[in-house]
């Protein structure tokens, strides 16, 4: 989830993707990734061999649109909108980041564009809520804490 500058979206109006808006993706807040492997460095017997999925919410990257446009109107602000990029321009942007830095970074990003456009990467958010013992935190929940605490 933190792949995503909430304060630059909000600022922007545009969140830009280089994939479909509408296919079901999986999420994961770092803070719930942190939280879990504290409690398995915690307790290692207790995962022992163990594999772990770990999805939080399952979504589409025009509900996260949705969710920031409710944020932002509620705080006097505008509608985000889900603008798709040629997958090219995404490509050279990243380039220009130093996100890709060879051949075959920009291969495998080309590769997971076209799959994230097609099937997405949904899936089980059973055992995060198990592993955390509470519910995973929501697209809404992170907006929320991260610009609470950016305003402090």
């Amino acid at each position: 989830m933190q792949n995503l500058s909430i304060p630059s979206t909000l600022e922007s109006h545009v969140l830009p993707i280089a994939f479909s808006s509408t296919i079901l993706q999986g999420f994961l807040d770092l803070h719930d990734l942190a939280a879990v492997a504290a409690s398995i460095l915690l307790s290692p017997a207790d995962h022992i061999r163990a594999r772990y999925e770990l999805v939080g919410v399952n979504c589409t990257y025009a509900d996260v649109a949705q969710a920031l446009t409710i944020y932002s109107l509620e705080h006097g602000g505008e509608p985000v909108e889900c603008v798709r990029v040629p997958k090219e321009v995404a490509l050279k942007a990243m380039e220009d980041r130093g996100v890709i830095r060879d051949d075959f970074g920009r291969r495998a990003l080309e590769v997971m564009f076209d799959y994230y456009d097609t099937r997405g990467i949904p899936g089980s958010t059973n055992i995060l809520r198990w592993l955390l013992g509470r519910e995973p935190t929501t697209w809404e929940g992170l907006i929320k804490r991260e610009l609470d605490t950016a305003s402090k």
